[in-house]
């Protein structure tokens, strides 16, 4: 069998991280419609406000945050703990 290029790797693995959030988005949708059809309205604002609390934190964590971290190339012996 052939190995795979980078390419195909590359795509591949695009198409998963592809499916696996559209998975992510219709569970949580599905999440929401049961806890609408469950809890009253003024619950189900509370959750709804704690809901977007987190993901935008998520958001920042994952996608600000992290990719704004300074990496040295040299690290001394007190600041590897």
């Amino acid at each position: 069998m052939k190995p795979e290029s980078l390419i195909d790797r590359t795509l591949a693995a695009a198409r998963w991280r592809f499916a696996g959030q559209i998975a992510i988005q219709v569970l949580q949708f599905l999440v929401v419609l049961v806890l609408a059809r469950l809890l009253p309205p003024s619950v189900f604002g509370l959750i709804g406000t704690a809901m977007i609390f987190a993901e935008l934190s998520s958001f920042l964590i994952t996608e600000g945050f992290s990719s704004g971290i300074v990496q040295q190339q040299v690290i001394t012996s007190a600041q590897s703990g």
